[in-house]
Order: C-alpha cells, then sequence, then structure tokens
C-alpha cells in the first residue's frame, strides 16, 4: 500500500478494503485492468474516510433512481448482476 493513502485509513483498514476488492473480483469473475482497481481502491478507501469522519453525500430518491436506472455492475452483499 502507498504511504500516500495512509491519510485515509490505517494499514489494516487498507489492507481489509484491498482484500475485500480482490475476493469480490475473483468470486464475481470481473475483469478490471490494474488501473481500474486501483482507482476503485483509492475511491472506497476515500469514502471509508469520508463516512469515519462523519461526512458523506445525501443521495436523494432522483439521484439513486438514476444510478438505478443505470447501466453497470450491481453489487448487494453477495449478490451481484450486470445490465
Amino acid at each position: 500500500m502507498s504511504s500516500d493513502l495512509s491519510s485515509l485509513a490505517g494499514e489494516k483498514e487498507l489492507s481489509e478494503i484491498w482484500n475485500i476488492i480482490i475476493e469480490q473480483i475473483e468470486e464475481n469473475d470481473i475483469t478490471l485492468s490494474d488501473i481500474a482497481i486501483n482507482n476503485l481502491f483509492v475511491h472506497i478507501a476515500i469514502a471509508y474516510k469520508r463516512i469515519t469522519s462523519g461526512y458523506h453525500v445525501q443521495l436523494y430518491k432522483t439521484d439513486l433512481k438514476e444510478i438505478n436506472y443505470s447501466k453497470g455492475i450491481y453489487c448487494s452483499e453477495k449478490d451481484c448482476t450486470t445490465s
């Protein structure tokens, strides 16, 4: 893990985030480039930092509806599907 990410979370938390991402990619047979995996990791680490610091983005029903209708991968707990 890069020391640049140490301001986002501890080594243990960052390692757990990374392991979960890799586990889900493997379990769900998802193909991503190394850059895409790293970008996903950084975005999730930033979200983790914001949430644990008490800051988060409030989703309004219209935003949520737009997300639900967009194409992509949808993961809920252990269930992932693509559209």
